[in-house]
């Protein structure tokens, strides 16, 4: 047992260093950390000795294979015979080894350009946990810069010196490297003209939006083996992501390349559902202009997504953003842009005019004088006090709570609450994840909010709509049920369908986004609408369905908020008015 356990932890080990070599294969070291290592007073050559003799140095054929393409164990040997002796007797260092084969390839575990020397190490000289740049006076006095390095070893600094800081020095050396390969009249055209490397016109380049900055910036993994393989670079380490306004909940599984590169095709990421971008196949041969931003709304970006036959999930409409209309049921914005929102916001506006007009003309007798409020003994400060924190008491208790609906009859204060906190939670929930996304910088931690198939949002809305549903199926009901008392207004069943064919196109159109995007990961929570996507197959002829769905639900939006001042709706705005008033009032 006790030999499995330790060859079960030397297996962890060497994976371990076997993945920390091949992440930190750069062509950039560190010069300090290089210069307190233990190589660092030997020659370059030493280790390196066919690169000066290489007329093909840097060679782009070589850029994308791995470090230990290059390694030989000979090159170590030839200054650590002791080792390989040790390896004979499965031993490295003061560890026995069940597996000394394992061990062959000395770069899994070190690094040889920051290999600290054990015998300063083990003294005390050298502290493997801090700094190398603060380290210098373990060997030297004190200095502000490092010693300047013999000429042969200053010549390979040159281009392999990794920078400390960013200015234009260090910006140049960066893309001396980098445009070595990709400037299209760079050197490594005319070395190797077989190899196809993407390239660029420096001069066009120079005029981009990020000229000002170092290549590795964008590009953090390029200097280094395997090239072709490093991670495309991520644009929020200088950029905050887009608030609602601009990038709307639908686009928070795009990616900013997507959109902003030029020269370049949209791809879905078939396990993550994020869509991500590469450059077309069929890419014309020179200098690309990927580096030249695209920055704006401009509606040729949205046509690489929003096209008929794409097979990103995306609609073939290029559909406006939720407006102020929305804000009750969506993480909307305060946009008026649709022609729907303009004809319901304006109809609306309309009515609580016209209401508010035959409200005060009728109550103008009644306004209270200046005088009314003498003689009553209150410190105004007291009073102002009181009245503040009555109308604080009379919003929680009998607008948030509905206490005097409850006392009159607890069956009516479950139906209207079912409906009433429906439309409360999306509205919150909506509303936090505006703020959040508007704050400078977003607040990311609540970024999941505007993520329709994130498992939180979709319960949430799927829930709070269903509630709607019932509470409105529960007033019907009771509507036939309940006589009518006389001189009271009849059930304003309208309304109620209204309400109802809005909320059910809401889980329609819901259902054939789930559909449409091939039901991404945590859409199943989303589980009335995830049902209805089931029904749908053929997904590519719901991307133009989709677009009418979409514009008969803001219709019915639109004529349900133009609806409420002309109808019992009304009192959704009246009635906590009223309350308020009153609060302030009382004496």
């Amino acid at each position: 047992m006790k030999t499995l356990k330790k060859a079960a932890l030397s297996a962890a080990w060497l994976v371990l260093c076997l993945c920390a070599s091949q992440t930190q294969a750069s062509w950039l070291i560190d010069e300090a950390a290089f210069h307190i290592s233990a190589h660092g007073q030997t020659s370059c050559a030493e280790c390196h000795e066919g690169a000066s003799k290489n007329d093909q140095h840097p060679d782009p054929a070589n850029v994308n294979r791995k470090v230990l393409d290059f390694f030989s164990k000979d090159k170590c040997i030839q200054c650590h015979e002791e080792v390989e002796d040790d390896l004979a007797r499965a031993f490295h260092g003061d560890r026995h080894l069940p597996d000394p084969s394992a061990y062959e390839a000395c770069l899994n575990c070190h690094n040889p350009h920051t290999q600290l020397s054990l015998s300063a190490v083990r003294d005390g000289r050298i502290k493997p946990g801090l700094q190398p740049a603060g380290q210098c006076a373990a060997c030297h006095d004190a200095q502000e810069s490092l010693p300047t390095p013999d000429k042969a070893q200053e010549a390979c600094l040159s281009c392999h010196a990794a920078p400390t800081k960013e200015n234009a020095k260090t910006r140049e050396a960066v893309a001396s490297l980098c445009l070595y390969c990709h400037d299209e009249g760079g050197p490594a055209a005319a070395i190797t003209p077989s190899i196809r490397m993407p390239v660029l016109s420096r001069k066009a380049y120079e005029r981009t939006r990020h000229a000002d900055l170092s290549c590795l910036s964008c590009h953090p993994g390029a200097a280094g083996y395997n090239h072709s393989e490093q991670e495309k670079g991520n644009c929020g380490i200088c950029h905050s992501l887009h608030d609602e306004k601009l990038a709307h909940d639908a686009h928070v599984q795009v990616s900013c390349e997507a959109c902003h590169l030029a020269d370049i095709v949209p791809v879905k990421d078939r396990k993550s559902g994020v869509i991500l971008w590469k450059k077309p196949g069929s890419a014309k041969s020179g200098a690309s202009n990927i580096h030249e931003m695209i920055i704006g709304g401009e509606t040729e970006t949205c046509a690489r997504c929003h096209q008929t036959g794409n097979t990103l999930g995306a609609t073939s409409w290029i559909l406006p953003p939720k407006g102020i209309l929305c804000m009750p049921c969506h993480a909307a914005t305060f946009s008026v842009s649709d022609t729907f929102t303009i004809l319901g916001l304006g109809l609306f506006i309309a009515g609580l005019i016209i209401a508010f007009s035959y409200i005060f003309s009728r109550s103008d007798k009644d306004t209270p004088t200046a005088n009314s409020g003498k003689g009553r003994g209150n410190h105004p400060g007291t009073a102002r006090h009181g009245r503040f924190t009555r109308l604080l008491k009379a919003l929680f208790l009998d607008v948030f709570l509905q206490r005097r609906l409850f006392v009159r009859s607890q069956a009516r204060w479950f139906i209207h609450g079912l409906v009433f906190y429906g439309f409360f939670f999306r509205f919150l929930w909506g509303m936090v994840a505006l703020i959040a996304s508007l704050l400078d910088p977003p607040w990311e931690a609540l970024r999941f909010m505007l993520d329709k198939n994130n498992p939180a949002t979709g319960m949430v809305f799927d829930i709070s709509g269903l509630m709607i549903l019932l509470g409105l199926c529960l007033m019907l009901v009771r509507g036939l049920l309940t006589p009518r008392l006389p001189g009271l207004p009849a059930q304003d069943r309208f309304a109620l369908g209204l309400i109802g064919a809005l909320v059910i196109i809401g889980f329609v159109t819901e259902g054939l986004r789930i559909a449409m995007t091939g039901f991404p990961e945590g859409s199943d929570w989303s589980f009335a609408g995830y049902g209805i996507g089931l029904i749908f197959s053929d997904s590519q002829k719901l991307y133009g369905v989709y677009g009418y769905l979409w514009y008969i639900h803001a219709a019915l939006t639109a004529a349900f908020v133009a609806y409420i001042p002309f109808s019992r709706l009304f009192h959704i705005i009246i009635s906590p008015a009223v309350l308020a008033l009153g609060a302030l009032k009382r004496h």
